[in-house]
């Protein structure tokens, strides 16, 4: 069995890279590969989503609500609820653990607009997960976050709602610890 690290390849880079362009026609593509993926060989799995979302967030449009148009153009098909994970990157676009890049690139790109970005990283969840992205949101602007989370623990997908326990996680493998939810449990209470 290969090392999971070796699903970001350049492969991945330009799979996604053609979505983006499908979105976006005037994306610089070439240049985008060449970014992503120089020097992606020798990096371990969190680097190389890393690198690849911050080719990406470069290669985009300065305006992000632009940017976020394009990222959602990008999406693929949901992911049935009773198979997460199940969805891998295909025609329909981008899917399954591809969508670490892009919730990468939201908090790259989108930190400072946290309603926006956060609509968009329910839209990515249900490709996959954005459990990952979602904590920086949760880290820096924790009352934003949690007037979104209140609204999702109702909404009908359930990849969205599962978004709102697994991103709040006070620890969750392969991010960083939520302190703020360590110290203090009971700050979702009401989820």
């Amino acid at each position: 069995m290969e090392p999971f690290k070796l699903q970001f390849n350049r492969d991945a880079v330009v799979a996604l890279a053609g979505h983006v362009r499908r979105a976006w026609p005037e994306f610089p593509e070439s240049a985008f590969i060449r970014q992503a993926t120089s020097g992606l060989d020798e990096l371990e799995l969190k680097a190389r989503v890393q690198f690849i979302a911050q080719a990406l967030a470069r290669s985009l449009p300065e305006d992000w609500p632009q940017a976020i148009e394009i990222l959602q153009g990008a999406l693929g098909d949901e992911v049935c609820p009773d198979r997460a994970g199940s969805g891998k990157t295909d025609a329909s676009g981008v899917r399954g653990f591809l969508i670490m890049v892009l919730g990468e690139v939201v908090v790259i790109r989108g930190l400072a607009s946290p309603e926006t970005s956060l609509l968009l990283l329910a839209e990515m969840t249900k490709r996959f997960t954005a459990e990952f992205a979602v904590r920086p949101f949760l880290s820096q602007h924790l009352e934003v976050t949690s007037r979104v989370f209140d609204r999702w623990v109702q909404h009908p997908s359930a990849h969205v709602r599962r978004l709102v326990s697994e991103g709040s996680r006070p620890r969750l493998p392969w991010s960083f610890r939520l302190e703020a939810f360590a110290s203090d449990p009971s700050l979702a209470s009401s989820w």
